[in-house]
């Protein structure tokens, strides 16, 4: 309940935001090009269908107990919404030139075209990603510079019990990394470093349902040179 809760509120506030911005947007319009004004209202369904979606959520948010169906979900997509709910400013910029600045990393996404599907639900996904990508943004907030972000996605051949296929889903930071006596407890339930900021929940909750799929979810660092995570997810159902 709490899992399926926390993943629903997130989203919410997911679409929420972009809705606003697209507003913001709108309220704006004549100050555009005509090329880019109809680029903006391009996005209208897309508003709209968030819109749906958003009110799908609340009416079920009533009910947190209720199973969410495992349906074919994109990766990718899942990726690109766990980012701008951890950099909204990917949505609300209209400017690329300090954008940098404005996020505290440089971000390099390299995402795989034409991966099969992963079946679990999206909501739940997007928060296990949500949860890695905000480590390595509080991580590069570390610094006190602007680092570098990777994130990539690819289909890999072989793994445990000689599955035939998996997406493999790297998130790499250039932060300060994490010693090598954490790196044994950061799964841990109740484990954090943030002294009166972090409950040591998200990723023992993520490593628990990347593993729930029949996935991996692992972790390599070398003291002052980042942290990478590894996500290994089935494509089979």
């Amino acid at each position: 309940m709490a899992f399926s809760a926390t993943a629903s509120v997130h989203t919410l506030a997911n679409h929420i935001g972009a809705v606003r911005t697209y507003l913001h947007l709108l309220s704006g319009l004549a100050g555009f090009s005509t090329s880019q004004q109809q680029e903006i209202l391009h996005n209208n369904a897309n508003m709209l269908d968030r819109l749906r979606r958003a009110s799908d959520m609340l009416a079920n948010l009533h009910e947190p107990w209720q199973e969410m169906s495992d349906v074919p979900v994109s990766v990718n997509d899942c990726l690109v919404s766990a980012l701008n709910a951890v950099y909204p400013q990917l949505m609300e910029s209209s400017h690329t030139d300090n954008l940098a600045e404005e996020l505290g990393a440089h971000i390099h996404i390299l995402l795989s075209p034409n991966l099969p599907p992963v079946f679990t639900a999206s909501e739940m996904l997007t928060e296990a990603f949500r949860v890695i990508l905000k480590n390595a943004r509080d991580a590069l907030r570390e610094m006190g510079r602007i680092g570098d972000l990777w994130i990539s996605s690819q289909q890999v051949s072989g793994g445990p019990e000689n599955r035939a296929s998996r997406i493999h889903v790297t998130i790499k930071d250039s932060g300060p990394g994490i010693p090598k006596e954490h790196l044994a407890h950061i799964f841990d339930m109740g484990w954090t470093t943030k002294e009166g900021q972090g409950m040591g929940f998200g990723l023992f909750w993520a490593r628990d349902y990347v593993e729930g799929l029949r996935g991996q979810l692992e972790v390599e660092s070398v003291w002052g040179e980042g942290a990478t995570f590894h996500i290994y997810l089935p494509v089979e159902k």
